[in-house]
Formats: structure tokens, C-alpha cells, sequence
């Protein structure tokens, strides 16, 4: 490597077997973290769509979290003989809050791989420049010659795999904590929904047809 170079391909030529396999991992796990990261941002943005026409009215236009709202006005025009209002309210809640959940699950998807590479992806750096630091002074002992130049080329191309690593898990993590905040502020907007206007056994909603009961 060239005094003053810090171009990280010639810091990727340069670099030993073992570094280079670090920095690989490095730019596959921000890949990888950048897709499941992105399909959430996606599907979250779906979902919000969603809640706001549903929140609207528009209950046709709402998609998935559209049914799960008819679904819950269809089990609340049934009504379970002896069933006391509490636990009617509870199981309308109940059914569509399980499907809501499965909602907000797929929303998810492959979330939590984001925060596995926000915290291994400084340990596979810190791993690379250990090696490389090792590296390069067994080196210099073995030069027998106390020189810097011997060894700083492979310290920087070592401590390169230390600020990948690290300037991948800052972003990693900021993903994931944004998303994770996303999803829980979705959840409770949508259960706060499934509690508005809650039929009761004797007001159901307006437009409902007449609850049947069952024996």
C-alpha cells in the first residue's frame, strides 16, 4: 500500500487472506442486513397506508388490516348465549387482535437479523484487526529492523476491517431501533382502533345487521 493511500480497494488488494475474508463477511452482512431492513421499511409503509384508510373509513381500501376489521364486526354479530358483555367485548378484541398480530409479524419479517449484524459486526472486525495486527509485528521480528514502514501498511489495512465493521453496526443498529419503534407505534395504533367504537350486546355498530345468538 502506498503512503497516504487510504483507498479501500487497494486496502482490500493489499490486505492478508484472513482480512479480506473479514471484509467480505463484513459487506455480505451489511447486504444482507440492508434487505431485511428495506422490506420492513416497505411493509411498514403498507401497513401505515393501511391504518390511515382504515382510520378514514375506507375499510375496502385497508387490504389485509381492512379484513381483519371486517372479521371482527362479523364475530361481533355473534353473540353466545349467557356470554356476559365483558367477555364478548374480549373475544371481538381477541380474534381480530391474534390477526392483527400475524400482521404486524410479517411486517417484521427478518428484522431481528438487522440487530444480529449490529452487534457481530464489530466483533468480525475486531477479530480481522487483531489477526492483522499480529501479523504485521511477527513480521517486524522476524525483519529483525525496528522500521514503522514495515508494519503500518498491514495496521491500517487491519484497523480498515475494525471501522467497516463498526460504521456497519452503527447504521445496522439505527435501523433496527427506528423499526422496532415503527412496528410498536403501528401495533398500538391498531389496537387502539380495535377498541373504537366497540360494539356492546345491547349497541352494536351502526350498519351491522342483527346479532344471531347461539346456543
Amino acid at each position: 500500500m502506498e503512503p497516504g493511500s487510504l483507498s479501500l480497494i487497494k486496502l482490500f488488494a493489499d490486505a492478508g487472506p484472513l482480512v479480506k475474508g473479514a471484509l467480505l463477511v463484513l459487506v455480505g452482512c451489511a447486504a444482507w442486513a440492508a434487505i431485511a431492513a428495506g422490506e420492513c421499511v416497505l411493509a411498514t409503509r403498507r401497513l401505515g397506508n393501511a391504518l390511515a384508510r382504515l382510520q378514514a373509513g375506507d375499510l375496502a381500501g385497508a387490504g389485509p388490516l381492512g379484513a381483519v376489521f371486517a372479521a371482527r364486526a362479523d364475530e361481533a354479530d355473534r353473540i353466545v348465549a349467557g356470554e356476559t358483555v365483558g367477555e364478548r367485548r374480549e373475544r371481538i378484541v381477541g380474534t381480530a387482535r391474534r390477526q392483527a398480530a400475524d400482521l404486524l409479524e410479517k411486517a417484521r419479517g427478518d428484522l431481528p437479523s438487522v440487530a444480529v449484524v449490529a452487534w457481530t459486526a464489530p466483533l468480525i472486525g475486531l477479530l480481522a484487526t487483531i489477526w492483522g495486527t499480529m501479523t504485521s509485528i511477527s513480521g517486524l521480528a522476524a525483519a529483525k529492523n525496528v522500521d514503522l514502514a514495515l508494519i503500518a501498511p498491514g495496521l491500517v489495512e487491519a484497523l480498515a476491517a475494525s471501522a467497516l465493521g463498526v460504521a456497519i453496526a452503527i447504521l445496522a443498529a439505527f435501523a433496527h431501533g427506528y423499526l422496532k419503534t415503527r412496528l410498536a407505534r403501528l401495533g398500538a395504533a391498531i389496537e387502539h382502533q380495535l377498541h373504537e367504537e366497540l360494539p356492546s350486546a345491547s349497541h352494536p355498530l351502526a350498519g351491522e345487521a342483527p346479532a344471531r345468538r347461539e346456543a
